[in-house]
């Protein structure tokens, strides 16, 4: 990424005061979850230019805490986003608010579980 391209993007994360190390709610619920069943994760592990959420670096999956608000008009960048991501070898895994909020352990446990315990050869 060139030089511009990156003071571009930290002068955008400082305008929103993003804090790389600091979980939204949503986010928290997420890690409660996983970090109750001692899978580890890195947490906004950059790929490229890109942040992802909860990430699974030897597995190349990544979760996406999609909140109703900051991803109401997002979905054309989502899907570049994850189709960049993907070219790399990425499965991305989007989880809405919705979903976070009302079927968390079924979400885990049916779409990202299965994709880390296929990829490491674990039952």
């Amino acid at each position: 990424m060139s030089k511009k391209l990156w003071q571009d993007r930290d002068g955008m994360l400082n305008a929103i005061k993003w804090q790389p190390n600091k979980m939204t709610c949503l986010e928290a619920s997420v890690d409660s979850v996983i970090s109750e069943w001692g899978i580890e994760y890195h947490f906004n592990y950059m790929v490229g230019r890109y942040f992802i959420d909860f990430a699974f670096p030897e597995q190349m999956v990544g979760i996406e805490c999609d909140g109703a608000y900051w991803h109401r008009n997002t979905k054309e960048r989502d899907s570049r986003r994850d189709a960049w991501l993907s070219s790399r070898g990425w499965t991305i895994i989007r989880l809405s608010e919705n979903e976070i909020e009302n079927y968390l352990v079924w979400a885990l446990a049916t779409r990202v579980v299965p994709l880390i315990e296929n990829s490491t050869g674990t039952d």
